[in-house]
Order: C-alpha cells, then structure tokens, then sequence
C-alpha cells in the first residue's frame, strides 16, 4: 500500500510539475508581449 501510494504522490507531483511549468511559460510570453508592445 505504502508504495502505491508513494507512486501515487509522486505522480500527482509531476503533474502539478508540469502544470506550473505551462503556467509559468504563459505568464513569460504575456509579459514578453506586454513589453514589445
């Protein structure tokens, strides 16, 4: 069970991971954009 569950975690992990990282990309190219305009 305890393995389960840390597979688990470390997968909801990457996901939030890997959301941040998009979110971050798209808050960079809105300021990028804010800034050439």
């Amino acid at each position: 069970m305890k393995r389960i569950d840390l597979f688990m975690f470390l997968s909801f992990q990457d996901i939030l991971v890997s959301n941040l990282h998009l979110l971050v990309n798209r808050l960079n190219v809105g300021l990028a954009g804010n800034r050439e305009e």
